[in-house]
């Protein structure tokens, strides 16, 4: 029997096992890379850049919650590599942190918004929680994470940490990206390449962290979960791409960019364009209400949440934005933000829901 018939009977079978092991852990790997982080130029720094542009990339809809490839992790590692550069190079650091991470970057033109929230930490083999210090057991730490965001950041170890990106899917189960050298198990191997897991519940989300730091030798190792909300930003960045170029903002945007003296309103702001929906469907339902900017983020979570279709028109003259969020169905939204002139820190948002009728 020839080295490749035997190298290729050995990979069958480590699939299997690998495929049997999951029926019992409740995890499963989606896709491989061709390589993992290691494989680069200063390989060993870049894990949370690559974390960070793995769950930009489902915020972003680049990669779907589904079905994945080795294109797609490559994707990761690679854009995730330049992004790392990019932060540490104006960060002046090489190890990059996950609290190092800018408030704001700017990904493919889109400006996006990092919100990091406390973190939950603790050691791998405390089993139960110390509130008063603070001191999580890992189990209740990922519990209070994902009620706090999808998108978290696990570190096992210091000195150095692997950190790995988690995205909560809402049904109870976990996409877990790690650009490590991992085996079909999520856990380290000499041989491996960076992957993507699905990971069936909380508890097989516990018994995979610990099953990976026991791969690592970190079994008494300290942990920290970063529940971290990204979304788009509101005022997008100058390099952006002019609305009449993007294929969602042809039809209907709220503003002309290039709106004539005679179309301004009484106060100097361009009109806003009447849709033709607003012109033959009378308003059904219009609801009106104040928001401080962290209840706005939530909102918009909310909305990408139920699959909203998000056709963004940035206009910024008296640092003024208008955004307007347009579903497949017949129901709009227009949300509108202006500066508040009694407090200089503080947004006023509002946000009108207008549903026509079918």
């Amino acid at each position: 029997m020839g080295k490749r018939t035997r190298g290729k009977q050995r990979g069958q079978q480590d699939i299997f096992q690998a495929f049997q092991r999951g029926k019992r852990t409740g995890r499963r790997c989606l896709a491989s890379g061709s390589s993992h982080q290691g494989d680069f130029a200063d390989g060993g720094k870049q894990c949370v850049g690559m974390s960070l542009r793995f769950l930009v990339d489902r915020c972003l809809g680049v990669i779907d919650d589904v079905s994945f490839t080795t294109e797609d992790v490559d994707h990761v590692l690679y854009s995730g590599d330049q992004l790392y550069r990019q932060i540490a190079e104006e960060r002046d650091v090489q190890y990059l942190l996950v609290e190092e991470i800018p408030d704001v970057i700017t990904v493919d033109n889109e400006r996006l918004d990092i919100t990091k929230h406390q973190p939950y930490s603790g050691t791998l083999e405390a089993t139960e929680s110390n509130n008063d210090s603070l001191v999580y057991a890992l189990p209740e730490a990922l519990a209070n994470a994902v009620e706090r965001s999808q998108y978290l950041f696990v570190t096992i170890g210091s000195s150095p940490g692997y950190t790995s990106a988690f995205y909560y899917k809402g049904d109870g189960t976990f996409l877990c990206f790690d650009s490590h050298s991992r085996n079909l198990s999520g856990e380290s191997s000499p041989s491996g390449r960076a992957v993507i897991m699905k990971i069936e519940s909380l508890e097989a989300a516990v018994s995979y962290t610990k099953d990976l730091a026991k791969s690592l030798n970190q079994t008494t190792a300290c942990f920290e979960i970063t529940p971290t909300g990204i979304s788009r930003s509101l005022i997008q960045s100058p390099d952006r791409r002019d609305a009449d170029d993007h294929p969602m903002r042809q039809h209907n945007s709220p503003v002309s960019a290039n709106s004539t003296p005679g179309s301004r309103n009484e106060e100097g702001y361009p009109r806003r364009k009447i849709a033709s929906w607003e012109k033959t469907k009378p308003p059904m339902k219009v609801m009106v209400v104040n928001h401080l900017r962290n209840e706005v983020d939530q909102h918009w979570k909310n909305l990408m949440q139920r699959e909203w279709q998000i056709l963004l028109t940035t206009w910024n003259p008296a640092n003024m934005t208008v955004i307007q969020l347009m579903r497949i169905e017949k129901t709009q939204m227009l949300v509108s933000v202006r500066p508040c002139t009694t407090l200089a820190n503080v947004w006023e948002r509002e946000l009108m829901t207008i549903a026509s009728t079918s």
